[in-house]
């Protein structure tokens, strides 16, 4: 019993401490990968970033987030790929969304712009301006509107 009760213990006292590791971290924008800032050099105002954050979880794995002056946010995982791109109210740049999934807004939803993007391996998540959340495969073909 008494190590059945170690063991809880230092479980308990590792997921504190990993708790209490995992915390924003504001950074400097030369301290993003470089990836995410030729990111964002290539596609959107460098001057504009106002905070840039880093988030450690789990002690090694880091997730950074830009935040710009017009609301726009933008979520990179540590290796710099970007994750998540929203913005308020512009659009997305087009240079980042595929190709296919830029077509079918167009023809499907032609008075619409992309407000949010976000990539996972298996797919990708858009938001469109009239409040649409739409699911497109990792290939860019549309599979369904979110609910």
């Amino acid at each position: 019993m008494k190590t059945f009760r170690k063991i809880l213990a230092m479980t308990v006292l590792l997921l504190i401490t990993g708790a209490a590791l995992a915390a924003d971290k504001e950074i400097k924008f030369n301290e993003l990968p470089k990836k995410a800032q030729t990111f964002i050099k290539n596609n959107f105002d460098q001057n504009k970033v106002i905070r840039v954050s880093m988030d450690t979880e789990y002690i090694i794995l880091k997730e950074y987030t830009v935040f710009f002056n017009d609301g726009t946010q933008i979520e990179f995982d540590s290796d710099g790929k970007w994750e998540e791109v929203k913005r308020k109210l512009k659009a997305v740049p087009s240079a980042i969304i595929p190709t296919k999934i830029i077509a079918y807004i167009k023809r499907s939803f032609p008075e619409t712009f992309v407000q949010k993007i976000e990539q996972t391996r298996a797919k990708f998540d858009v938001e469109i301006s009239n409040g649409l959340d739409l699911e497109f495969g990792s290939d860019g073909e549309f599979i369904r509107i979110d609910d």
